[in-house]
């Protein structure tokens, strides 16, 4: 029995040798040296969205431990940790960043950058030694300028709503004031008001203002103005990281002074045609999203279709707009711009038209006239 343990003992030492040994004879052992990575520092960007790490020849039985992207940090379960040990491949994904083991390569793949520098590391481990690739996404520049439309906001002392429309998807509120007082509306998960939010999406109330950030649009509501002699005042500043605009806002109280800009300024407020017809472009220089009050043709109060609900959104939010009254066809172009197309005049007879604009309280009028000759 003695024999054949001293037997047994022998070939797994002479065993053991070989495993230890190069084709020259000499003992070696691959991870003597630590873990040995083609790369510990990655940075991708819009161009470069991938990137490969290559693990040391000869290097088997090494493995992913864990992924952090950001503040996340995901630790790999033990059957894919076992899989790799076994030279299996790997491919998942972790929030923004793909992961992908074959062979000795390990793949980082980002998906397209939101607008801002983002960070990842993947761990490595093997035979009790480790290693940690470092990385970051850089953003793409962008100097395309960040903008709202409208940019100034006047809301009736009614209340209502209002959408302001940007020029971007990845911007995030910078700073938000309400009649003289700064809120934070990023303050529940710790950052300050300036500090780019992991979630931009906002919607609550600060003072009197209701706030609603939904991908581009940034959207506005307020209740009844209660106040005699108040307007209430709000400014929100929104930011990239790079580009800057400001939204200004007013709501009215319900008694008011005039003031100089109490009426929509239309320029030209007088239109001539002649005989034969024509186009005319109108715009208003002082206010925009307005809509009609009415339109009259010859002295007759012409119906505009706006019956309904979607119909008044298309002017009032798309500004589409576009009806033959009569003689006379009325087309609303963009935020301020009104375009008049007269038929040709056969009836001898002298033609007239009135049109007036409306913006809660303000209102502005237009008025024309078509020869007979």
């Amino acid at each position: 029995m003695k024999k054949h343990l001293i037997l047994y003992l022998s070939s797994v030492l002479l065993l053991a040798t070989a495993c230890g040994e190069d084709d020259e004879g000499n003992a070696f052992d691959a991870w003597d040296g630590g873990m040995e990575l083609s790369a510990e520092t990655v940075t991708l960007n819009d161009d470069a969205l991938s990137q490969t790490i290559y693990v040391g020849e000869g290097q088997s039985g090494w493995y992913i431990t864990r992924v952090t992207t950001g503040d996340d940090e995901t630790l790999l379960g033990e059957a894919e940790q076992e899989a790799m040990r076994n030279g299996e491949g790997l491919e998942r994904t972790f929030d923004w960043l793909t992961v992908a083991v074959e062979g000795n390569a390990i793949t980082l793949t980002a998906a397209e950058n939101p607008g801002w520098d983002r960070t990842f590391g993947i761990d490595v481990a093997a035979y009790g030694c480790a290693s940690r690739i470092e990385g970051r996404q850089l953003a793409a520049t962008d100097d395309t300028p960040l903008t709202a439309t409208p940019d100034n906001v006047l809301m009736s002392f009614r209340g209502g709503t209002a959408t302001i429309e940007t020029s971007k998807t990845n911007w995030w509120i910078a700073s938000l004031t309400v009649d003289g007082t700064e809120y934070a509306p990023y303050a529940a998960e710790g950052r300050s008001v300036g500090e780019r939010p992991t979630d931009r999406t906002v919607d609550k109330v600060f003072g009197w203002l209701g706030v609603k950030v939904e991908g581009s649009l940034l959207i506005l509501s307020a209740e009844k103005n209660r106040k005699q002699a108040d307007n209430q005042t709000f400014a929100i500043t929104l930011t990239d990281g790079t580009q800057e605009c400001t939204v200004n806002g007013l709501q009215y109280c319900i008694i008011r002074e005039p003031d100089e800009n109490a009426e929509i300024k239309v320029s030209p407020d007088k239109v001539e045609f002649g005989l034969e017809g024509g186009e005319v472009a109108v715009k208003t220089t002082n206010y925009e999203n307005w809509w009609f009050s009415f339109i009259k043709v010859d002295g007759e109060l012409q119906d505009l279709g706006l019956h309904l609900q979607e119909d008044r959104d298309l002017l009032t939010k798309k500004r589409i707009f576009k009806r033959t009254l009569d003689w006379l066809t009325v087309e609303v172009v963009g935020a301020d711009g009104l375009r008049l197309t007269a038929a040709p005049n056969t009836t001898g007879q002298e033609r007239t038209f009135e049109v007036e604009f409306c913006l809660f309280d303000y209102t502005g009028t237009l008025t024309g006239v078509q020869r007979a000759e």
